[in-house]
Formats: C-alpha cells, structure tokens, sequence
C-alpha cells in the first residue's frame, strides 16, 4: 500500500465508555488512505475488545504495552511510528462530524504550503449532547495566516482542543513531537510552536466534538494547583521570550497571559473544591483596563469555555 497521507493519534486507557463511539466517527469519513494508530496503555476494561471489533473495519494499528501512566508519551510513540505527512489527535472521548477530513483535505490541496489547520468544535456532554460551540479566535483566510496573528492568541490561551487541529507530522516531529514533562500543557506547547512557522489557517465549520466530562486523566490530576500552574507558566514562559521584541505590544499580551494563568488555576481550584481566591481575580482583571479585558475575553474565549461547562453541570443536575 503507498503511504496514508494522514496519521491519526490515538491515546487509550479503560475507554470503553466513548471509544466505539469516537471509531466510528473515524469510519464515518469514508476515507482509507489514512491510518489510525490506537496506542492502548494497559487497559483493564473493554477496550482490547472492542479494538478487535473495528480491525476489519478501519485501517487500524493497534499497539499495548504496560501501563504508562502519561498521554504524552504515549503519543509521541504514535507520532513518531506514523507514516503520514499529516498527523491530528483523536483521544477515546471525542468525536470527528462526518465532513471533517474532506474539508481539511481540500484545504491542504488549496494552499500546500500550510502546516497547520485549525477548526471550531461543539463542546458535548457525557451523552454527546452539543453544550456549546467554540471557535479558535483566528479568521478564515484564502491563505497562510501571518504568525504572529496565530502566536499572539495563543500566547494567552490554549484556545485549541485536542481533537480541533491537523498539521504535518515532521513539523511536529522536528521540536521532539510532545513534551513529556507537560501532562496538561503539552498541546498547548505543540500548538504554539507550530503557529511559530507561519503557516496555519482556520476554518469555521465545526468538524468535531469535544467531550467534557469528570473523568479525563487531566481532570483528574488538576487538582495539583502548584503543578498546573507551572505547566502553564513552563509554556508561556518558554515561548514569549522568542515574542517580546517581534510583538509591539509585548508588555500587554503578557499581563494578559500572566492573567489567564490565574484564571484557569482559580477554575481548576473551584472543580476540585479548593480556595480560588476570586477576590484578587477581579482585582487583576480591572488592571488590565477596558481595552486589555476586552482583549483578553475575546483572545482566551472564557465565555465559551465557561458557558458550556456551565450547562453541563446545570444539565447533569437537573437530569440526576
């Protein structure tokens, strides 16, 4: 067989809830010039089961080996075992819509230059139900997107989930793939590395779904607020350096940066019960002033993230 032209990356441990599921989207695509690597770290449940039910199904290689413990790494095996120019993630919980590989496909035969393609997703509940949708805050465009257009968002947030990007696999592979040290940040440090090259595009069309939920690995482990917060802090921290003579306002994106960490560690608090200290949030948050606020809401999409998440647990209440 010649070579896929995409590899897809997918993590497993005791997925047997969503991970039918998240096959069948694959199979959905119509598609068998790619090849789907399913990397199974030491499941306990169905899954080896249910991975033998979609062999005959899907172009799919299979690999188990003792339990891991980190994604990361697990990844990076697939990654690198992989055979195709692109590469994107699909982890056990999430979904791919019917369209997402011919509309990704046709834009790489537009524009080959790109290396990375960005989309919108649905967020969506434990029963797949859609909570909201959610749109990198980049625009579409004919062509290649300037980096430091794509760089400056991302310097703030990970506005990009796991299952909302497709990229080159080299690109990925050139930078050591994922940074194994990362257990939550580890996307987001690939993300903004790969927007450094200055040729990523976004499409508006929701082409997946990201499933919220209680039981992901980096839900559970969140609750390390020292440990999340640096995560976050290594990746801003690494790459803003790179950014601060190239970008005019360097001081701003900073604070802004800087205040999306105390952000998302606050929220982090909050789901495992712990203090968050709220009142010195909305202190810094005035401190960036109307024009920095605004700047920082439409760059690190909280409304989005915090409004589904917000209707899962009203939902997941009022249905319990």
């Amino acid at each position: 067989m010649p070579d896929p032209w995409l590899t897809v990356v997918m993590p497993v441990y005791n997925g047997e809830r969503y991970l039918s599921e998240a096959l069948e989207s694959v199979a959905a695509q119509g598609q068998d010039d790619i090849e789907l690597i399913v990397l199974d770290d030491g499941s306990t449940d169905r899954s080896a089961e249910i991975l033998r039910h979609w062999e005959s199904r899907l172009p799919l290689r299979i690999e188990r080996a003792p339990r891991c413990g980190n994604w990361v790494a697990v990844t990076n095996r697939g990654l690198s075992a992989g055979r195709g120019e692109y590469a994107c993630f699909l982890h056990q919980d999430d979904v791919w819509r019917p369209e997402r590989l011919r509309v990704l496909r046709r834009m790489i035969e537009e524009v080959p230059s790109t290396d990375f393609l960005m989309h919108a997703t649905d967020y969506i509940d434990q029963r797949g139900k859609p909570l909201g949708r959610y749109h990198p805050p980049f625009r579409e465009s004919a062509g290649d997107l300037p980096a430091d257009e794509v760089v400056r968002p991302f310097l703030v947030q990970n506005v990009l989930s796991i299952p909302s990007a497709l990229f080159r696999r080299a690109a990925a592979l050139e930078g050591g793939g994922l940074d194994e040290r990362l257990w939550y940040s580890a996307d987001w440090d690939l993300w903004l590395r790969l927007a450094a090259r200055g040729r990523a595009r976004c499409v508006a069309r929701v082409l997946a779904g990201y499933r919220l939920h209680p039981h992901t690995q980096t839900s559970l482990r969140s609750g390390d607020l020292a440990e999340f917060r640096r995560q976050h802090e290594i990746v801003f921290e690494k790459h803003f350096p790179s950014w601060k003579m190239a970008l005019p306002d360097a001081d701003a994106v900073a604070a802004r940066a800087r205040f999306s960490i105390d952000v998302n560690t606050a929220l982090a608090a909050l789901a495992s019960r712990q203090k968050a200290g709220l009142g010195r949030l909305a202190g810094s948050f005035a401190s960036l002033g109307v024009a920095g606020a605004c700047r920082y809401v439409r760059d690190s999409r909280i409304l989005e993230r915090m409004s589904a998440r917000l209707r899962g647990r009203l939902w997941s209440a009022s249905s319990s």
